[in-house]
């Protein structure tokens, strides 16, 4: 486990080269007229399309690169020089925010503070015929105390978790902007630059200051 860790440490650049790609990839989508292009251009086209589909696969790989390279410690490598990006904040912040923002893209589309109120709901009205039955009390007369178990029960999970998924969506909203997105693109793709060819990080720029 903890060589599978190391590796995905030592691979950190170029999941960010790959992030950075993604983050700016919509550019390449939104800046060219691809109605009138060739069949060769048109694949280059859809392979970018399926590229960027696979945003939630590449963010959850960016999570957990950023994780191991954060807990990765110089020990691990005995036989060779340990990698400037271990535990680099500059590194992990980019993958963490473009992985974050590839992962909450799909999630935050579904409704699912709704789905589990309607759960929650459903849950309160099953309690509510268990006690009734349990006392052998009939529920003839009394159906409106099903009804009003479901709007209680169901409010009571649905709003935690429409807090929680606002919150998602925000967050969402802000790291996907196309501005932003196009601006941790970028600095994760000069980072990789620096990483690998200069051996320095983006890191170091507030001590120039």
């Amino acid at each position: 486990m903890a060589d599978g860790i190391t590796i995905l440490a030592i691979s950190a650049p170029f999941v960010l080269l790959i992030a950075g790609a993604l983050a700016t990839s919509w550019l390449t989508l939104k800046g060219i007229d691809w109605d009138g292009v060739s069949e060769e251009e048109r694949f280059g086209y859809n392979a970018i399309k399926f590229f960027s589909a696979c945003g939630p696969i590449i963010g959850i790989a960016c999570v957990i690169t950023a994780v191991a390279t954060w807990i990765t410690p110089a020990t691990a490598f005995t036989l060779i020089i340990p990698p400037v990006w271990l535990g680099d904040g500059a590194t992990i912040g980019l993958l963490l925010a473009i992985g974050i923002a590839q992962i909450l893209k799909p999630i935050t589309k579904f409704p699912w503070a709704a789905l589990i109120g309607l759960i929650g709901g459903l849950i309160g009205v099953g309690a509510v015929i268990l006690i009734f039955n349990y006392f052998s009390v009939s529920l003839t007369g009394y159906w409106w105390v099903l009804g009003v178990a479901f709007v209680v029960v169901g409010a009571l999970f649905y709003w935690p978790f429409k807090w929680l998924e606002d919150t998602l969506k925000l967050i969402s909203l802000v790291l996907g902007n196309p501005v932003i997105s196009t601006i941790l693109g970028i600095l994760a793709i000069a980072q990789f630059i620096l990483l690998v060819f200069v051996g320095t990080s983006l890191s170091i720029i507030p001590s120039l200051l």
